[in-house]
């Protein structure tokens, strides 16, 4: 049997080197992925890092697609096309690591306070996404290592959604997790 985060992390890099070498997308065989965790129609993130620090991170919450065509695509568009950073290039590679993130289906979170809020996500640290009036955004499971504190993380994701950063403290705002297997 294949050895499954090799095959996740061994395709993103195939993709990115393909872009790089032929500046078209590089379409697998999908012979290759038959496996269930690839047919899913899950959210697919691929963060990029050099010398620890976000070097590009795309995805998408829902999945759009089957898992390995979206880890194809988020791939290309971590390295290439995140509006945050300039295109990766090839002499980076050797100094970038690449995480995959499949992520379960996001579920609304309701709850009847701020301490029951708090709590959840203390235990828990999900990937949590904020709504609030037709503003949104996101953080991964991972952001928990550099955001351990649940004020900070809620507040900083209110920012990067275009909310007062202390909504979540004053409105009782959509909160819905997410769950992430990261190879």
């Amino acid at each position: 049997m294949d050895n499954i985060p090799e095959k996740v992390v061994g395709l993103a890099w195939r993709a990115i080197r393909h872009y790089l070498e032929h500046g078209d997308k590089y379409i697998p065989d999908a012979k290759e992925y038959t496996e269930e965790l690839f047919l899913k129609e899950n959210g697919v993130f691929v963060t990029l890092k050099k010398f620890n620090k976000l070097r590009g991170c795309i995805g998408n919450i829902e999945g759009n697609d089957k898992v390995y065509l979206s880890i194809v695509d988020n791939a290309v568009a971590a390295a290439f096309f995140d509006p945050r950073f300039p295109p990766v290039l090839a002499e980076e590679l050797s100094e970038i690591e690449l995480e995959v993130s499949i992520l379960t289906k996001p579920r609304r979170f309701n709850y009847e306070n701020i301490d029951e809020l708090i709590a959840f996500l203390e235990k828990d640290k999900p990937g949590v996404i904020v709504e609030h009036d037709g503003l949104t955004a996101t953080y991964l499971p991972s952001v928990w290592e550099e955001l351990p504190k649940v004020a900070d993380f809620l507040t900083s994701l209110c920012l990067k959604a275009g909310l007062p950063q202390d909504i979540w403290q004053t409105e009782k705002i959509t909160i819905r997790t997410y769950k992430a297997i990261i190879y």
